[in-house]
């Protein structure tokens, strides 16, 4: 306040001594704000300073008032720190499907459409072909092995993001094994091949047989020759750029969509397959409810019934 007080009184006469015909008034009043300036400007300073050096006395001051922790204080601390899973835990239960879930994705469901995936040597695209059948409604995988490339082959969870727990995965140890699996329940095995024999997906027309197997083969070589001779009919999409080919999960992505769409009517479980899931899924749930409330196993425990009743209250709101 001082310094806009003298900086106006300043202002002032050195207006009253320009309106003066003496030049020398001009410059002793130009001098004088000019002092002024300065004088202000390092009282400034000098306070900033005290204010700064008196702040940072405060801060070491408390922290050398803090009072000490012994050596088991400090253990019990870093232990508390250390342990905060409950975050985690709660997320699980929330990632657990609840009976009205589990109903409308048993509805749209369906086996009259599987996925077969022969010598399959890349667990991210295995991974990403099981999420894509859930998502679609796929019930089933059947995944040939290959003796030489699944060794090593460490499922990716990551890529799956869960869909594992609720696709049927079935392994088979060979060509001949999964074809009489296929052939026993009544499936036609359609292939998807880029050979002049092969149809376009969106050139097929009905009538549609009653059961289909789509075979998804490797990114490098595709589906090997002896499971081809055995295809009923093959198939490929229609690719409109310079690449050639697709990934095997998003190819596999796409023949699932583009067959559910000819043939919506495939949708729907029976009753019996439906009941094996529910007990599946709520089951696994139950489970993981069972875990988070520290409840001792019991042998005789019906955990389909339990999550039922729990489900219908927490949805009733009590």
């Amino acid at each position: 306040q001082a310094y806009y007080v003298a900086d106006g009184a300043l202002h002032q006469c050195v207006l009253c001594a320009m309106a003066d015909s003496q030049q020398r008034w001009r410059w002793i009043g130009g001098g004088a704000i000019f002092l002024v300036h300065v004088a202000v400007c390092f009282q400034l300073g000098r306070h900033l300073a005290r204010r700064r050096l008196h702040q940072r006395q405060q801060g070491k001051n408390s922290v050398q008032n803090r009072p000490k922790l012994s050596s088991r204080q400090r253990k019990a601390r870093s232990a508390s720190s250390k342990a905060a899973p409950a975050p985690v835990a709660e997320a699980r239960f929330e990632s657990c499907p609840s009976v009205e879930q589990v109903e409308l994705v048993l509805s749209l469901r369906t086996e009259r459409l599987v996925v077969v995936l022969e010598g399959s040597c890349d667990a991210r695209n295995e991974a990403a072909i099981i999420r894509s059948a859930d998502v679609l409604g796929v019930q089933y995988v059947y995944i040939i092995d290959d003796p030489g490339g699944r060794k090593n082959l460490t499922f990716a969870e990551g890529v799956a993001a869960g869909a594992q727990r609720y696709i049927s995965v079935e392994h088979f140890a060979g060509i001949d094994e999964c074809v009489d699996k296929l052939r026993g329940d009544g499936f036609q095995l359609w292939a998807t091949d880029l050979s002049p024999e092969a149809e376009c997906i969106s050139d097929l027309r009905p009538p549609w047989p009653e059961k289909v197997a789509l075979i998804l083969g490797r990114e490098a070589d595709g589906i090997s020759k002896p499971l081809l001779e055995k295809a009923d009919r093959r198939i490929y999409l229609q690719l409109y750029g310079f690449t050639e080919s697709l990934n095997v999960a998003v190819a596999g992505a796409l023949c699932m969509e583009s067959l559910l769409q000819l043939m919506p009517e495939c949708r729907g479980l029976p009753e019996a397959t439906k009941e094996k899931l529910r007990q599946e899924w709520l089951g696994d749930a139950a489970v993981q409810r069972l875990r988070l409330t520290d409840v001792e196993k019991d042998p005789a425990f019906d955990a389909y019934e339990w999550h039922t009743h729990v489900a219908t209250g927490m949805l009733n709101g009590s």
